[in-house]
């Protein structure tokens, strides 16, 4: 209590820590845009935890930079010492633990909880006394109601505990199950009109709408429909190609985000039967607009249709027959991979057609067979981007997502994974994003550039070559 005082009168100047603004990964110097000659290091290399967490520095960097890992400092300090490669080293991540076994947590768990971050504290002392306050007198409260012969039970429930008060305890009972309903009432109000960062906002008059209750028709337009194109046509542009139906449809898609336009006036058609690439440099808008596409954000302007259904009307049918694969793994630690595909297909209401056998056949397909029981928190990070391939894929899904599906693998890995894709993309319309010039150039049918928000081009990758006058294909 003294120091708490002593701290609210005295001002204490501190030296650091420093805290650094965060930069996007477009603004690194020109050196480190050549990721591949480029090393991350990590000590110790035998401890799960630490695989984990290099795994993820290396996901949120987006560039495929090498990693290496040693199982101890002396390791490390002779690699840089002896080995002429040290040279390539950009960073190392030495944990300084003195780890028991491969499973071993970090010693150190820091929770970092914005309500507390960005409070008063003396409020939240004040709001916590003041709820153990009511609830030590709800305590109080109650043991009225107790008789020391009878106490209470279903018979006297509706009995005064004092001839003086008609309050019983069936009153209260009745009470607290208001309360639970009005604050669950409230929480279904807010979610749907104010949903956060993500999801589509209703109108505050939702519960008013007989579309809300008894759901909207299934309004789907027609294959032509779906084919009437309206797309950019330049020189930079290929021809649309014909004889294909549109998986989906943009028109004049505009996203804002403040003052600042995200996505601005995009129209591209992805085909049933191809793989389609959206390339671009961090920022370019690609995730904004998977995010619209999936119904995690709403369009400002503009049209998209999927699978024949309009997104801002039809978006549980659409759910039904999407997949989607975003950047980060939504796994359960303690979950196994048949587990996995068990639970998504309960999910996705498809768990009658997944038998054993359906499990084992998808898993040897993308070689996770004898992993087929294994946790996933032991998984490497390019296992499970593999994973989480197949809940996309679960279901029979006709229109797939993958937001850099094969970032994290190994290039063994990568071209296997290739190779499904190709397989699994007849009577699919397959959208994928990547970094990779080499993924994109083999398993795009179509290749689409994003450039700050605004698509630049659009075609296979032989027109692009052609177009652009370009041995190899590079979106840079």
């Amino acid at each position: 209590m003294m120091l708490l005082l002593l701290r609210a009168v005295i001002h204490i100047t501190v030296t650091g820590p420093y805290s650094f603004t965060s930069q996007p990964i477009s603004t690194l110097p020109s050196f480190l845009q050549n990721d591949e000659t480029w090393e991350l290091i990590y000590v110790p290399s035998n401890i799960d935890v630490v695989k984990e967490i290099t795994e993820n520095v290396k996901r949120n960097l987006n560039i495929s930079i090498k990693v290496k890992g040693f199982s101890s400092e002396t390791e490390f300090e002779k690699y840089v010492k002896y080995d002429h490669r040290a040279h390539k080293v950009l960073a190392a991540i030495v944990f300084d633990c003195d780890f028991k076994n491969r499973h071993d947590p970090l010693p150190l768990q820091i929770f970092s909880d914005p309500v507390f971050c960005y409070s008063d504290y003396s409020f939240i002392f004040v709001f916590l006394m003041c709820y153990a306050i009511a609830s030590i007198f709800f305590g109080f409260m109650v043991s009225t109601f107790f008789n020391k012969e009878t106490g209470v039970n279903w018979n006297n429930i509706w009995t005064p505990a004092t001839l003086e008060d008609e309050l019983t305890f069936g009153h209260m009972m009745g009470m607290l199950v208001i309360d639970a309903f009005l604050y669950g009432l409230v929480t279904w109000y807010i979610e749907a009109v104010f949903p956060g960062k993500y999801g589509m906002p209703q109108p505050w008059y939702f519960f008013l709408m007989h579309s809300y209750w008894f759901s909207k028709p299934r309004i789907k337009i027609k294959k032509e429909e779906m084919n009437d194109s309206e797309i950019t046509q330049n020189k930079y542009f290929e021809a649309e190609p014909t004889g294909l139906v549109a998986g989906i449809k943009i028109k004049h898609l505009y996203k804002e985000l403040g003052d600042k336009v995200v996505i601005n006036n995009m129209s591209l058609n992805l085909y049933k039967g191809q793989i389609t690439i959206l390339l671009g440099q961090n920022g370019a808008g690609k995730t904004t607009a998977l995010s619209i596409l999936t119904g995690h954000y709403p369009p400002t302007r503009g049209e998209i249709f999927i699978d024949g259904y309009d997104i801002t009307e039809n978006k549980t049918e659409i759910r039904e027959n999407l997949g989607f694969c975003p950047q980060g793994d939504l796994l359960f630690n303690d979950l196994t991979l048949s587990e996995h595909l068990f639970f998504y297909s309960m999910v996705k209401s498809i768990h009658q057609k997944m038998s054993p056998n359906e499990i084992n056949h998808i898993l040897s397909t993308f070689d996770l067979l004898e992993k087929r029981d294994t946790f996933s928190k032991s998984l490497s990070g390019g296992m499970k981007r593999k994973l989480s391939i197949i809940i996309a894929l679960l279901g029979g899904s006709k229109v797939v997502i993958l937001d850099e599906p094969t970032s994290g693998m190994d290039p063994v890995s990568r071209r296997a994974t290739w190779d499904i894709l190709q397989q699994f993309k007849h009577d699919r319309t397959i959208l994928l994003t990547t970094h990779y010039m080499d993924e994109a150039d083999i398993l795009g049918d179509r290749i689409a550039v994003m450039v700050k928000g605004t698509l630049q081009c659009c075609g296979s990758s032989i027109f692009l070559k052609k177009t652009y006058g370009l041995s190899r294909f590079d979106y840079s």
